[in-house]
């Protein structure tokens, strides 16, 4: 399984090609969603159609603000370059287990490390 960052989501849907790969992972079930990513996407103007499609996909679990607080310091997180959202898919992708696929270079960075 593959947790898509936000990024990589706003490329696939301009077509970009490093991005090509996301609809065969599609067709095969190997992605998941993180609702805090459809909710970045709407943000951005996700049209409706494409936001119901994306609810009915695998969701990954979201962890608790408590929780959350606790991966930051045990993980070391702080003064990484990270935002909120990325934490929660690091946490996420701990706790499913499964990778991260992004374009942000310290999401990857910190994914590489603590997963």
């Amino acid at each position: 399984m593959l947790l898509v960052d936000t990024n990589v989501w706003i490329d696939f849907f301009k077509g970009k090609k490093e991005c090509q790969k996301l609809s065969e992972l599609l067709i095969s079930n190997e992605i998941l969603i993180h609702p805090f990513v459809i909710s970045e996407l709407v943000i951005g103007g996700l049209k409706k159609e494409i936001q119901l499609k994306m609810e009915k996909m695998k969701q990954a679990e979201v962890v608790s603000e408590e929780k959350i607080r606790q991966f930051i310091l045990k993980e070391n997180l702080v003064g990484k370059g990270l935002g909120l959202v990325d934490i929660h898919l690091l946490a996420s992708a701990r706790l499913m287990p499964c990778q991260i696929w992004t374009f942000d270079s310290f999401l990857k960075t910190a994914s590489n490390q603590i997963l």
